[in-house]
This record gives structure tokens, C-alpha cells and sequence, in this order.
């Protein structure tokens, strides 16, 4: 009902139709995550999460085919697609590897954004980026060496396990970085629907900035 009268008209959304759409969303989810845990255990959130970053992304696909010149409702459907898809991974999956997951999901909205000539989709990338290396420096680093226990004697088989985790852990994280910083260099092939410059944002961030500093910070 909030935006279903802009895409059928025409007509540009405005900050109340955003402010109602997101307040929705957010209803839905607490009343249907309250729902599950009744029920089931919590991982099975992830389902409300996935199916309804899966509903903002065909939202997004739409808007897109059917060249819907409206800014607003195109980066709030791509914020909310990436929102629930970016608090589905911890729910499904171990505080461990939470880092792995957003550096991976940073660099593939960071190859979409390059597909679909989206600015606002390149800066959720840069974002999420940010989290992953907050996170990386203050929780993984000292969890994997300054807190990590210190097994004397080991075999050789739970010594390798450990060295394949710890280079998943704290090697996916840096090389993401890289292929990023690399990616950022290339100029990739685009998509038959691309995000049209009057649906995108107009901002002065310094990609090249930002390249250099993920291939220093890696």
C-alpha cells in the first residue's frame, strides 16, 4: 500500500511513504521473528530474513525493468534487501565466521554495484567493509592470538585443521580486500538493467581513495 500507488502512477515517493515502508518492514520482521522462537529455535529466523531480503530484490529488479524513475524507493528497496540478507548470516551461522561471510557479501554487492552502475549500492559495499574490518581488528585478531589457547602438543591432522581455519578466518577477510581493491581497478562488463543516473545517488566519494586504502589496510 506505501508504494504500490508511485510504481502504478508514476509519481516520486516521499519521506513519509519511506518512513512508513521501512516502518513496516520492521513490524513484520519483530512480529514474525516473535512467531518462530515460539515455536521453533532460532535459527529458523533466517527464513523471515532471506525471504524478505529475497522480496525487496525482486522490488529492486522491477523498478528496474520497468525503468521506474524514483530514487527513494530504489535505494530504500536495495538497503532493505541488504539489511536482512546481512543479519541473516549471523543467525545461521557462527560468530567465527561472521567476518568470512560480510567480507564475502561486500565483495559480491561490490561486483553488483559495478554490474548495475550503482553508486548507492558500491557505498553499502564500503560499509559493510567497514564492519568486517572493525570487527576484524578488535574481535578476530585477538581471538585467534592475543585470547587463543596455546596447545602444547598436538597431531599432526589437528594441526592442519587448525591452520585451514585460521587461514579461512583471518585470509578470506584480507584477500576479499584485495580482490576488491582489484575490482575497483577493472571496469566490469554491465547488465542489460542497470540503475539509471536519475535513480542514483550523486556523491563525491574518492574511489580511488578508497582502493588504495583496502590494499594498504590488506
Amino acid at each position: 500500500i506505501t508504494f504500490v500507488h508511485n510504481l502504478v502512477s508514476g509519481s516520486k515517493s516521499t519521506v513519509i511513504e519511506i518512513l512508513m515502508l521501512l516502518f513496516n518492514s520492521m513490524i513484520f520482521f519483530v512480529m514474525a521473528r516473535y512467531l518462530v522462537i515460539e515455536s521453533w529455535d532460532k535459527e529458523w529466523v533466517a527464513l523471515i530474513t532471506l525471504g524478505q531480503a529475497a522480496f525487496y530484490i525482486g522490488h529492486v529488479y522491477y523498478v528496474l525493468i520497468k525503468q521506474k524513475l524514483d530514487r527513494n524507493l530504489l535505494t530504500t528497496f536495495m538497503a532493505q534487501s541488504a539489511f536482512f540478507l546481512t543479519i541473516t548470516i549471523p543467525i545461521v551461522i557462527s560468530k567465527d565466521w561472521l567476518s568470512v561471510s560480510w567480507s564475502i557479501q561486500a565483495f559480491l554487492m561490490l561486483w553488483m554495484a559495478g554490474k548495475m552502475r550503482s553508486r548507492f549500492l558500491g557505498n553499502l559495499a564500503y560499509l559493510i567493509y567497514a564492519i568486517v574490518l572493525i570487527r576484524f581488528i578488535s574481535l578476530d585478531m585477538p581471538g585467534h592470538y592475543g585470547n587463543a589457547p596455546y596447545v602444547v602438543s598436538a597431531g599432526t591432522m589437528d594441526y592442519l585443521k587448525s591452520l585451514l581455519e585460521r587461514f579461512i578466518t583471518l585470509g578470506v577477510p584480507v584477500l576479499s580486500l584485495y580482490a576488491a581493491a582489484k575490482l575497483m581497478k577493472s571496469q566490469p562488463v554491465g547488465f542489460s538493467v542497470v540503475v539509471p543516473e536519475e535513480n542514483d545517488f550523486h556523491d563525491g566519494v574518492d574511489t580511488n581513495l578508497i582502493r588504495n586504502g583496502l590494499i594498504i589496510i590488506g
